[in-house]
């Protein structure tokens, strides 16, 4: 859209493109190669607080590939931080790369998102069509909706690699599902599928995979027929938890990071 040609931009595992009243935001092939750019991390800031400002749109749409967020790129991205091949690597090698710098980058840079998240006024909505790990499974929880595919999956890989579950997962869980369920969860891993994620409360809808993006967005529009007043009083009463939420940034770094 030529009004707002400045926000749209296609790179290698990012598309951002304005559809009103969408902001649209891809996340293409392998989260990991952006998430431990700064460089990229601070293009992306920018791109939501340039998006926060426009009163046409109405609505981020984040829309991960199906493999972005999966826990194979996860492991690949512990092995090369850690210096070996996937295939030669053992998972419970990898508490010593807590230590490494593109670690510490990772957690930073997926606190920060949190920050941006919780200070917009749009509402943001996060689809996925397959595996979400971790991380991302925490910082999607700072979403306002989810939407999956009915074969699409909550990771809970930390456990299987022996490190601390990053992205504000511990904070998030909690408050979704509560603290008895949250904690079996974080300390038991494996899986959640869509209709325990649906039941759960962790998805708010499930589609088909086939035409998936297309009722996406279409559902997208339609909220955004919403009072928009009503949505950021919602918000900013709801994710009124700055300092809870900077204690467990801190905390996190502290113990977890060290770089």
């Amino acid at each position: 859209m030529e009004t707002y040609r400045n926000l749209e931009f296609d790179e290698e595992y990012i598309e951002c493109k304005i559809d009103l009243p969408l902001a649209i935001l891809r996340i293409k092939d392998n989260a990991f190669k952006n998430i431990v750019s700064i460089e990229k991390n601070n293009k992306m800031y920018e791109w939501l607080d340039d998006v926060n400002d426009i009163k046409e749109i109405k609505t981020i749409l984040i829309i991960a590939d199906e493999f972005a967020l999966s826990e194979q790129n996860y492991q690949n991205f512990l092995s090369e931080i850690f210096g070996k091949k996937p295939g030669n690597f053992n998972p419970k090698e990898a508490r010593s790369i807590t230590e490494t710098t593109e670690r510490a980058i990772e957690i930073n840079s997926i606190s920060n998102y949190v920050r941006q998240f919780i200070k917009l006024e749009k509402l943001i909505i996060s689809c996925f069509s397959g595996e979400v790990v971790t991380p991302f499974f925490g910082l999607s929880l700072l979403t306002d909706l989810r939407f999956g595919t009915e074969n699409m999956t909550f990771s809970l890989a930390h456990l299987k690699y022996d490190i601390h579950p990053s992205g504000l997962l511990p904070l998030m869980l909690p408050k979704h599902i509560g603290l008895g369920k949250a904690m079996k969860y974080l300390i038991s891993g494996g899986k959640i599928n869509a209709a325990e994620a649906l039941d759960l409360g962790l998805l708010s809808r499930i589609f088909s995979k086939a035409n998936f993006e297309k009722q996406c967005i279409e559902e997208a529009k339609r909220i955004s027929l919403n009072s928009q007043n009503v949505i950021h009083s919602t918000k900013e009463l709801f994710y009124n938890f700055d300092k809870e939420l900077e204690d467990y940034i801190h905390n996190e770094g502290a113990r977890y990071t060290y770089c």
